[in-house]
């Protein structure tokens, strides 16, 4: 029988294997219930299950909640789909559960998750908008249950016309859905074609009565204009500490301001940003730089709150999106050396384009130099590309944090550049700094340099890490790649 064989692996792993190792002859069917639990706890979900064929004790043992609340199940396929109706109809509760958006999981789950009886900590659901209505019935079941925590609701078509109303009472239900700790919303849509009205659900919204604030963490990342969005900030006010706004939504800031528990935000430029300041916990902002996808922002506001944030927050992240705006993201950029007599908190810097496009990054580094030495906390620094202007500005006593700096290679022969002579006298100025080099340029040629010093097989390798410290030494830096020391 397969199941043996997990059953004694599971006993040499057990505690208690002291007491059993004289009872060589013991069946495992005489084992107390706690251990033989412990045995069937090995064992995948598919294996449990047929296990309730062997005998009517083990028919019972393998649906107790004690194995199942810890066990996921995803419907990818249409095999992996009958597993997952088979526990929806037999198990009492499950840690996580992904549903594929693919008709085929659905044609065999549609029947089963609106009636199941098997509560759910953890639910993904990838859907059809057409399904919109059955799939606020898997959830009203879910809620019933009173096990759900953790929603994701994503789909891969956009929503038109015909679905919107659909997808409206989706949203009404989840903006009612009680103890829910986290919710991420992806939902797709043409504005152009389906947001030429106020919903009629607005008005609804702003009337019904608020649930007990529950949620912990909000993302939303869809372009449909939510109407229930704002109530989900506001009735979840004291309770929300991570929010995720991959879209513009006007008029959030004020209710983003309100939260007196969040610390971490993503959005994209919001128009009285210095606002934001009021939130004491707020410690970790990524800003989508997009002017286009944020109309009513002001640049300004933006610089404005940055320059006085850099003195509160200990993570930032500045994505952007256009090159056109070259010159408004050189402003931000230079905004980060905030007030003159503001201590800087900042421990981490990230600079990234949306789109790979590091023509707008580029023009970022020249002012990143000129006031790197006011970011005294800066612990790790994300970068596109390396500048030679950056280079010159790291010093190990205007950044004494200062350990890891992360990069793409430079467009000439990354082998070359390694040995050369800026890299050498930036270690010497900063010895705790660890350079992190990714995405190597052409990694199929090699340059003549390579050909001439064999010391580093680079192009087999995408990232490595140049570091100055003795080798056996421990830095607390996680070394990615290929190591490279550099003997100064």
């Amino acid at each position: 029988m397969a199941c043996i064989n997990y059953e004694l692996h599971a006993w040499q792993a057990c505690a208690s294997w002291s007491v059993l190792a004289g009872i060589v002859e013991m069946e495992i069917a005489s084992l107390p219930q706690e251990l033989l639990l412990h045995v069937l706890s090995f064992l995948p979900p598919g294996d449990l299950l047929r296990c309730r064929a062997t005998c009517r004790r083990w028919r019972d043992l393998a649906v107790l909640p004690a194995l199942w609340r810890h066990k996921n199940l995803d419907a990818y396929a249409k095999r992996d789909s009958e597993l997952v109706a088979a526990a929806m109809r037999l198990v009492p509760c499950l840690h996580k559960l992904w549903v594929s958006p693919w008709s085929t999981c659905w044609d065999s789950l549609g029947a089963v998750l609106p009636w199941t009886n098997c509560a759910v900590s953890h639910l993904h659901l990838g859907i059809n908008l057409s399904d919109a209505v059955l799939v606020t019935a898997v959830l009203g079941r879910q809620a019933a249950l009173g096990k759900l925590k953790h929603l994701n609701v994503y789909s891969c078509d956009e929503v038109n016309k015909k679905s919107l109303s659909k997808v409206h009472q989706l949203l009404e239900f989840l903006l009612h859905t009680q103890g829910l700790e986290s919710i991420v919303i992806n939902i797709g849509a043409d504005p152009a074609d389906i947001m030429k009205g106020k919903s009629p659900l607005l008005n609804a919204a702003k009337s019904a009565a608020p649930v007990p604030a529950s949620l912990r963490k909000l993302v939303y990342c869809s372009t449909l204009r939510d109407p229930c969005l704002p109530r989900h900030l506001e009735w979840h006010a004291a309770t929300l500490e991570v929010v995720e706004l991959r879209v513009y939504h006007p008029g959030v800031t004020p209710l983003l301001a309100a939260l007196p528990r969040l610390r971490e935000l993503q959005c994209t430029l919001l128009e009285d940003m210095p606002a934001l300041l009021q939130c004491p916990s707020l410690k970790k902002v990524h800003l989508l730089v997009n002017l286009d996808s944020s109309p009513k922002a002001s640049t300004l506001g933006v610089a404005e709150y940055l320059r006085a944030a850099v003195s509160r927050l200990e993570e930032l992240v500045l994505e952007f999106s256009d090159s056109e705006y070259r010159g408004k993201a050189t402003n931000l950029v230079l905004s980060l050396a905030g007030s003159r007599h503001a201590a800087q908190t900042l421990r981490s810097l990230t600079l990234k384009d949306e789109d790979d496009d590091i023509s707008t990054l580029q023009a970022t580094l020249p002012p990143l130099a000129a006031i790197l030495h006011r970011l005294k906390a800066l612990v790790t620094l994300h970068v596109p590309n390396m500048s030679n202007d950056l280079l010159d500005a790291l010093d190990g006593d205007a950044l004494p944090n200062l350990e890891q700096l992360s990069f793409n290679s430079p467009e000439r022969c990354p082998h070359e550049w390694i040995h050369g002579e800026q890299v050498r006298a930036v270690l010497g100025r900063c010895p705790r700094l660890h350079l992190l080099m990714n995405s190597f340029h052409d990694l199929g040629s090699v340059s003549q340099y390579c050909l001439e010093h064999t010391c580093h097989d680079l192009p087999a390798s995408s990232r490595c890490t140049l570091f100055s410290h003795p080798k056996n030494e421990c830095c607390g830096v996680k070394h990615i790649g290929e190591e490279i020391h550099i003997s100064l």
